[in-house]
């Protein structure tokens, strides 16, 4: 039968910090302490609103471990968010612990997060400060973005290769486990003023924004088209005056 489990997620203190992660069938270790009858099998328990609502998730015997837990169950239609684990092993002697009820806190939590984070990318603007420094653009939003999730990179083909934005100043390597870029990681500020190299091999250029989630969910998005970089403000002087040339 369907639990019916709420998906809603209540602060409660004393929490573990949730794992957060980008896929739904995992491993589970665990340590057993039993008596001479040993285990005739574990119940793992779930809950997705941290303890307000516990249910039998799945059975196992007592010679799996780790245990394997699926989350893409047809009773979960939903398998995003916040769950809650705990294990009630039954003896041999059919001796178990109470199952975990209304206000039993989680001893384990995951954040499953499958979705990547949405990128918007705009024009740069010229720095009115600074004539050499020029203003990139963007929005980035997901529900999980660390503090340092966003990667900017330029190119003079729209396929590559991709070098990074910046001189490293203020800067972080991509983290491990977060993709094989090697591009630097910022904070998702939305603005960014990057000092032009003085050996810009071009004045039209792609653009590409990066961002990752703490899941290691990855989205991109590079300009269509190559934006033209000059921030050369035009300046005329008058040097006199002429007559106008009267053709007879």
């Amino acid at each position: 039968s369907s639990p019916g489990m709420p998906v809603a997620t209540t602060p409660a203190v004393n929490l573990p910090v949730a794992t957060v992660i980008n896929f739904v069938k995992f491993d589970l270790p665990y340590q057993m302490e039993a008596g001479a009858s040993g285990v005739s099998r574990i119940d793992l328990y779930v809950t997705r609103d941290d303890g307000q609502m516990w249910v039998k998730w799945s059975e196992h015997d007592g010679r799996e471990s780790p245990l394997k837990v699926a989350l893409d169950r047809k009773y979960n239609p939903q398998p995003e968010g916040v769950y809650g684990f705990r294990l009630v092993p039954v003896s041999g002697a059919g001796l178990s612990e109470a199952p975990p009820s209304k206000g039993t806190l989680p001893e384990f939590r995951v954040r499953v997060d499958l979705t990547p984070p949405i990128i918007k990318i705009f024009q740069p603007e010229a720095d009115s400060a600074n004539r050499e420094v020029l203003t990139l653009k963007w929005e980035a939003t997901d529900g999980n973005l660390g503090k340092e999730p966003i990667a900017l990179e330029w190119s003079e083909s729209p396929s590559g290769p991709w070098q990074p934005v910046g001189d490293g100043e203020a800067l972080v390597p991509v983290a491990a486990g977060m993709g094989k870029s090697t591009a630097l990681r910022i904070a998702n500020t939305g603005t960014y003023g990057w000092k032009l190299p003085t050996n810009l091999p071009t004045h039209k250029l792609y653009l590409k924004v990066s961002a990752w989630d703490l899941a290691g969910n990855k989205s991109e998005v590079a300009t269509p088209s190559p934006i033209l970089v000059d921030l050369v403000k035009p300046h005329a002087r008058i040097q006199g005056l002429l007559p106008t040339a009267i053709s007879k």
